[in-house]
């Protein structure tokens, strides 16, 4: 038999500490005396892996397109705009329980009408762990303030990106729960803002050491 790596010598390849290489390999099929291909995985010699472990992704689409009318952010109570539920049942009682991160992200569509006067208020945007749903309840997890430009229309998308690594005793739970708000800081009676859509929230969980 003979092996080699395509397009490459015959000098053994190992995989980099970080990385996992695959190598596609070109052996000799002595039955059929031809030259066959097989994909290898290759994993550097000492190097101990967990493996990494697909746990969840949710989605959350508050609105999936432009509303009318669009939706006033308030100065006093924060608006819900996004709720995940993001499963890690598969890990608990293994080795990757203490090993869970969570990635979020998500956009929110924000505008301010032509005939708003007045200052232009910050806008407020957190996300809270294991919550019941109200903006004082969990633990914050994220925390973005943003301020819209000066103009008297102004239609702004506000990307959101997000991680979290919960503890080994949140992730026994079996389910951690994320949502978000957004709430505006104004000295004027309104803020003269408005969610307008669209409005999307998703998360994804992994686990695993590498």
């Amino acid at each position: 038999m003979c092996q080699g790596a395509i397009g490459s010598s015959n000098r053994p390849l190992y995989a980099n500490p970080l990385t996992l290489q695959r190598l596609f390999l070109a052996e000799w099929d002595k039955p059929r005396r031809e030259f066959i291909h097989a994909e290898y995985v290759v994993y550097q010699k000492g190097v101990h892996r967990l493996t990494i472990q697909f746990l969840d992704v949710r989605l959350s689409e508050h609105m999936s397109r432009v509303v009318v009318p669009p939706i006033a952010i308030d100065k006093d109570k924060a608006l819900f705009i996004g709720d995940l539920g993001v499963q890690t049942l598969p890990v608990v009682g293994t080795a990757n329980q203490a090993n869970v991160r969570v990635w979020l992200s998500g956009v929110v569509n924000i505008v301010r009408p032509a005939d708003v006067m007045g200052l232009t208020p910050s806008l407020r945007l957190f996300i809270m762990r294991n919550g019941d749903g109200t903006p004082a309840s969990g633990t914050m997890i994220y925390e973005m303030f943003y301020r819209l430009g000066t103009l008297q229309f102004t239609s702004s998308p506000i990307s959101i990106t997000a991680s979290d690594f919960p503890s080994s005793s949140i992730v026994s739970q079996g389910q951690i729960r994320y949502s978000l708000f957004i709430i505006a800081f104004t000295l004027d009676e309104v803020s003269g803002l408005y969610v307008q859509g669209p409005v999307a929230f998703n998360g994804m969980a992994v686990a695993g050491s590498n």
